[in-house]
């Protein structure tokens, strides 16, 4: 291998000495373990350079490649289930902080209402009259008798599988809680990358 190779070319000028061969071996070894993890941090920086190109031009373009629809176009419910989905396919398994905010921004950038507090009851509400577009988008859920995601409880209401009020008993979290709609929207990407993980494994 490289490290053999290496000592070979110079084994001439090392003598017979243990010691110098052993220096020089954990010198190689050590200068090859540099190499290999400044290559990884580069592997990761060109990754992150790429994400961070394919958000900024996601954000200008506004257009939801999934449903072939602008977000602007799309119905509140829509919107902001649309956003959380479709983030959820571009973002890595692990990912910085500074990417919820990126998601945030963008909300507000194509909604004035992105700070304003919702109950998640009307939230519900607003999904519910957007079922036929989103349903062809969102896959079925079933619930198996135990606690489950909003993600997964938004896929079975557009599916017809649960019902509004149902939210507190399957989620454990009160519909009359309020939220930003940014809040929500974060919320449902978070969910929809954890059954990415979990699907993925």
């Amino acid at each position: 291998n490289y490290l053999n190779r290496s000592i070979g070319k110079f084994a001439p000028h090392l003598g017979d000495s243990p010691t110098v061969k052993e220096a020089a071996n954990k010198a190689f070894k050590k200068q090859i373990t540099e190499l290999k993890e400044n290559q990884k941090k580069f592997v990761q920086l060109i990754g992150l350079m790429q994400m961070k190109t394919q958000l900024l031009w996601w954000k200008e373009a506004g257009y939801s490649q999934t449903q072939k629809e602008i977000y602007k176009n799309m119905k509140y419910g829509q919107l902001h289930v649309m956003l959380a989905y479709d983030y959820s396919n571009f973002i890595p398994e692990m990912y910085p902080v500074s990417v919820d905010y990126f998601l945030i921004e963008t909300l507000k950038s194509l909604s004035a209402t992105a700070d304003n507090k919702t109950k998640i009851s009307d939230f519900l509400k607003m999904v519910e009259q957007c079922n036929s577009e989103l349903n062809n988008v969102v896959s079925d859920f079933t619930s198996n008798n135990g606690r489950i995601s909003f993600a997964n409880f938004l896929k079975g209401l557009v599916h017809g599988n649960f019902q509004a009020k149902q939210f507190k008993d399957l989620v454990g979290v009160d519909d009359s809680t309020e939220l930003t709609l940014a809040e929500i929207t974060l919320w449902i990407f978070h969910d929809f990358h954890s059954i990415k993980l979990s699907t993925s494994k």
